[in-house]
């Protein structure tokens, strides 16, 4: 049985526009400039950020280089620490290496005994001291409790280092040198 739809339908079908897949391109073309249309609509109308006073957030993160020299006083570095004074432990300081990345580093020190070693953060140096810190140019010794600092000693200048000094050539006779062959060598 075959159901009659009628002609009056069937004309109003005729009457649709057929559709093909470039129809569906174009259809999906127009909804994604419409919606970037409204998304930079919204952006102009909304806030830039919460409503009432703006103010910036800072992050706190590690102070810059000056302001690290600006709180240091090369001079009288004591003075600005009272908890902090030259050590007068019977020790030198040799050598420094310092880990600014994760704060430790290790230090050569010159014992009372006339022995140097090597020590790291954390290690006892003798009894009752232990190697605090390692700074540029000193290290902070914590000696029973007390905060000490320990420097380089750049009293004297450094010595001038230069080349080996050569022994004098040997003495030698003309007749025991080898003749001298001039030899030319065309190469083209």
């Amino acid at each position: 049985m075959r159901l009659d739809s009628g002609a009056r339908a069937q004309m109003f079908l005729r009457r649709l526009p057929s559709y093909d897949i470039s129809f569906a391109i174009e259809f999906m073309a127009l909804a994604i400039v419409a919606w970037a249309c409204a998304s930079l609509f919204w952006a102009f109308v909304s806030p830039l950020g919460p409503i009432g006073r703006w103010h910036e957030q800072t992050v706190a993160g590690p102070p810059s280089s000056t302001a690290i020299l600006a709180s240091v006083d090369p001079f009288f570095r004591s003075v600005g620490n009272p908890a902090v004074e030259v050590a007068t432990i019977d020790l030198t300081l040799f050598g420094v290496r310092q880990d600014r990345a994760s704060g430790r580093g290790s230090a050569i020190i010159g014992l009372p005994d006339g022995s140097q070693a090597s020590f790291m953060v954390g290690e006892t140096v003798t009894a009752g001291v232990t190697l605090g810190s390692v700074d540029f140019d000193s290290v902070t010794l914590i000696h029973n409790g007390r905060r000490e600092l320990l420097f380089l000693d750049q009293s004297s200048p450094a010595e001038a280092v230069g080349p080996p000094a050569l022994a004098p050539p040997a003495e030698t006779r003309p007749s025991e040198l080898a003749p001298a062959t001039n030899t030319v060598s065309a190469a083209q």
